[in-house]
Order: structure tokens, then sequence, then C-alpha cells
């Protein structure tokens, strides 16, 4: 079962959403997926937060492998 961890602000907000695999385990075959609130990129503003997450768990969370709209063009609002 993936592992689902939130950074937060001091303020309780949620930063940062992070599917990981199954205990925080390097798995090839599993998607990790990274977002921001609303499905925004969240690595323009916590990239530093993402990479420590990643050390933590000994993962490289690089955002064209995780953020799944990388490449995508910008939704218009």
């Amino acid at each position: 079962m993936p592992q689902f961890l939130t950074l937060r602000s001091a303020e309780g907000a949620a930063l940062v959403t992070a599917m990981l695999p199954p205990a925080g385990r390097y798995d090839p075959t599993f998607r990790i997926i990274i977002v921001g609130p609303e499905n925004r990129d969240p690595y323009l503003e916590h990239s530093g937060a993402i990479r420590k997450l990643g050390e933590h768990f000994g993962l490289t969370l690089e955002r064209v492998r995780c953020y799944p709209y990388a490449g995508m063009a910008p939704s218009r609002r």
C-alpha cells in the first residue's frame, strides 16, 4: 500500500502531498507522485523540502519523474 505524506506550513496548511512506495522503500515499478494544493506544481516553492523528504527516505524525488503534469502547458483560469 502506498505511503501518503503531507508537508505542512507552521500554521498547518498543506503545501505538498507525496505518494511514496510502500514503507518509503525504492521500488522501480512504483510511480511516485508529488503535487501541491489543487494539483499545482509544488517544486517552484518547496523544492528544498521535497529534496529533504527524498533524502529522509533515500529516494530521488525529481520533478520530471514525480510531478505528473511536468511538461504540460499550464491551465488557463
